[in-house]
């Protein structure tokens, strides 16, 4: 609830962007709502927050990845294919490395089979990790944000979902927790239609 949106300025450089540089930038934006007063989904807060843990990279191999046996997972940019964007024609693209401040936010590289890991994980969620799926902001009816998480309620039940693009590559993951059934879907291909339609079939 800092009153910020989304801020795009933030997904630049981000080798060479520092924290400093970030904190100071997003002290100077334009708020756009009343500070803990209005939700905007925000980018910069995911790596303000990693920012909190010290060594984010290091912590997510250490308490995350390792122990689910997530060997393929990795902070960078894809090195085994190739993304592109949705034109007349494909068209490759080069995608950005958000190894960098911004990696809390988007910087994670994964595979269909380590991402059922993650899925079975949530999907046996208790305690404080159960509480990320709970809707903490209400941003319509039956529609809410948990704690990095979209929570739809739909004819399935209710729906535990977050979607994401860069440059080259589309991922939607969604969790429908009284079916006991996750569905991820990842693609080379930036800001497809089907990433939609993907979550749509899920409400």
């Amino acid at each position: 609830q800092t009153g910020l949106t989304r801020m795009p300025m933030a997904w630049g450089n981000t080798q060479r962007v520092t924290l400093p540089d970030l904190l100071l930038a997003t002290s100077r934006a334009q708020l756009f709502g009343e500070f803990e007063n209005s939700w905007h989904y925000n980018n910069v807060m995911y790596a303000v927050a990693g920012s909190l843990v010290g060594d984010w990279e290091a912590a997510l191999q250490d308490e995350i990845l390792d122990p689910l046996g997530m060997a393929d997972s990795r902070v960078g940019p894809p090195t085994t294919t190739v993304g592109y964007r949705l034109t007349d024609q494909p068209v490759r693209v080069v995608t950005r490395d958000l190894s960098g401040v911004m990696a809390p936010a988007g910087g994670l590289t994964s595979t269909a089979q380590d991402m059922v890991k993650w899925l079975d994980f949530q999907l046996d969620a208790d305690g404080a990790l159960a509480e990320t799926h709970a809707t903490a902001y209400e941003m319509g009816p039956g529609m809410g944000y948990g704690l990095g998480w979209m929570v739809v309620e739909s004819d399935f039940g209710t729906v535990v979902e977050h979607g994401g693009n860069i440059e080259g590559f589309s991922a939607h993951a969604a969790l429908l927790p009284e079916q006991d059934l996750g569905v991820v879907w990842m693609s080379n291909v930036m800001m497809t239609p089907m990433q939609f339609w993907v979550c749509c079939s899920c409400q």
